[in-house]
């Protein structure tokens, strides 16, 4: 907000996209940098929206990445291997059996609807990968799936409302 404010206030080139990471399990940016976004007309375009590549349905539960993964490489697993990100996962993996779509497509699919979102920045490693995730190409998701992923990956409140939930008669999140 800053930068915006001084382009504006000197007449400066103003930036005009932001590149956060966002996806079904990395949502923070919600909170305030994508409403300031919409509201100062920013574009977005996210980097990871597969989540390092947990979101594309070959991590199980209970179980390590497999070894050829980017994921067994990279010393990220422990944060993405959670209760949380599991549940999500299983949302989005049944939303794509009753597409009939990859895992992969729904989860993009979900990035790409955000009013906030622009475009994404998705990486593959093979031509398979690639092919797959061009599918999403014109692929709508529902308004009840988007909620149902939403309601599965929503981000845990923070303070004041992580405090404020648990008074009595405070409306839950």
């Amino acid at each position: 907000m800053k930068s915006l404010w001084v382009s504006d206030k000197h007449d400066f080139a103003r930036f005009d996209c932001l590149q956060p990471q966002y996806s079904l399990i990395s949502r923070d940016v919600e909170r305030e940098i994508l409403p300031s976004c919409v509201a100062e007309g920013v574009g977005v375009i996210p980097w990871s929206p597969l989540g390092g590549g947990f979101l594309t349905g070959k991590y199980r539960s209970g179980q390590r990445p497999p070894e050829d993964s980017r994921l067994a490489k990279q010393d990220i697993w422990g944060r993405l291997a959670n209760e949380r990100n599991y549940s999500t996962l299983e949302a989005v993996e049944q939303i794509a059996k009753e597409r009939g779509r990859p895992v992969s497509q729904v989860a993009l699919a979900w990035v790409n609807q955000q009013r906030s979102v622009s475009s994404v920045i998705y990486g593959a490693r093979t031509e398979e990968q690639n092919e797959q995730n061009l599918g999403t190409i014109g692929f709508r998701l529902e308004a009840a799936e988007i909620a149902a992923l939403d309601k599965a990956s929503a981000p845990a409140p923070e303070y004041p409302t992580a405090m404020q939930v648990r008074l009595p008669g405070y409306p839950r999140p």
